[in-house]
């Protein structure tokens, strides 16, 4: 038994498993035990020492260590969305929280407002080449509303992806994608899946890459040229951050193009009739993004009109119900909830009072 047998097991996790959670372990495991057996901190660190300890490593050590990475590995894995919302910025809303997130929001308002000033000409008497305007503009793309900004590149990209994918079409993106995504065909889920892993192995490796700057700082410290290690750790990170930025961009385009193409195809799932212009769509899904939202909130606002009710379109499925033999109603009883008999009541009134709308 040796350490290639324990990583060739782990092939029934997936390559999603492999790539961003196992490589950047394996990745952070072998450089710390490459310091401790450089002989660092207590003894001036060598080449040297880390090869002939090496050359030593028999099967059962090989073993163990690729059984602690996988392990480690499987604990941190459920946390990796987790360590994506903390590189984009959401660190709560308790007042230390909102006290680290001021700067960077800071920074990013003035910058977003220069840029909506480059592209829009103003500020300046003469009048700034085609070329500029339009690289501020793609920039401008990579942020937010103003008042959605967040203390991060990553997470202004990543919310504008939100707002482009969804807002346009009175859809709350991080509510509908959950919903959505299991409805997309197998092209556009691959390229979907595809960005997204590119997005998590380089937040992943920029979190080890830290990581490894922190811990060979400390055991580098006093060993002269050797914390160029530390400084190159350093770089790496700055690498993967900006390879997840990237990967970000092309994530949010991938679930914009997703909520293009398959939006309706959502609302064929759930029963709801198509819109004929995109003034009931917008209308039609704020509406269901409410609803997604707050439930409950929703129901107690339609049993007292301050809300539409829905009006469902089965298509065939109603037409196969009806063949197959009369729907029975049932009456609220004794038991029913005061919501739910107000609902009742609401749709009778209405079925009595008003002719059905053809979905």
């Amino acid at each position: 038994m040796n350490g290639g047998s324990v990583v060739t097991a782990t092939n029934d996790l997936g390559v999603r498993f492999r790539l961003v959670s196992l490589l950047p372990a394996t990745v952070l495991a072998l450089f710390v035990v490459g310091l401790v057996w450089s002989g660092a901190p207590d003894h001036s660190p060598s080449f040297e020492q880390i090869a002939a300890h090496a050359k030593q490593v028999k099967g059962w050590t090989g073993f163990l260590l690729a059984i602690a990475v996988v392990t480690a590995a499987v604990i941190v894995e459920p946390l990796q969305l987790a360590l994506v919302r903390g590189l984009e910025g959401y660190w709560g809303e308790s007042r230390l929280g909102r006290l680290l997130a001021a700067p960077g929001k800071l920074i990013h308002r003035i910058w977003r407002d220069h840029l909506d000033a480059v592209q829009q000409q103003r500020g300046q008497g003469r009048q700034r080449p085609l070329a500029v305007r339009e690289a501020a503009a793609r920039r401008l793309q990579q942020y937010p509303p103003a008042e959605a900004l967040l203390p991060t590149k990553l997470g202004n990209i990543m919310r504008a992806g939100e707002y482009r994918a969804g807002s346009r079409y009175g859809l709350d993106a991080f509510t509908a994608w959950p919903r959505l995504y299991p409805l997309l065909p197998g092209q556009v889920t691959a390229v979907v899946n595809d960005q997204r892993d590119q997005l998590d192995l380089g937040a992943r490796f920029c979190a080890v890459f830290l990581l490894a700057t922190v811990i060979s700082g400390f055991f580098l410290a006093g060993f002269g040229w050797w914390l160029a290690v530390p400084a190159g750790t350093l770089i790496l990170a700055w690498l993967s951050y900006r390879g997840a930025l990237a990967a970000a961009t092309a994530y949010g385009q991938a679930v914009a193009a997703a909520f293009d193409l398959h939006r309706f195809d959502l609302l064929t799932a759930l029963h709801l009739p198509l819109p004929a212009d995109l003034t009931s769509e917008l209308a039609a899904n704020q509406q269901l993004s409410r609803f997604l939202q707050q439930p409950t909130e929703y129901l107690f606002a339609l049993d007292h009109g301050l809300e539409e009710d829905f009006t469902y379109d089965h298509g065939k499925d109603l037409a196969d119900a009806q063949t197959d033999g009369p729907v029975r109603s049932t009456a609220p009883n004794s038991q029913t909830g005061p919501v739910r008999a107000g609902l009742l009541a609401r749709i009778r009134t209405r079925l009595s009072g008003h002719p059905q709308v053809p979905g």
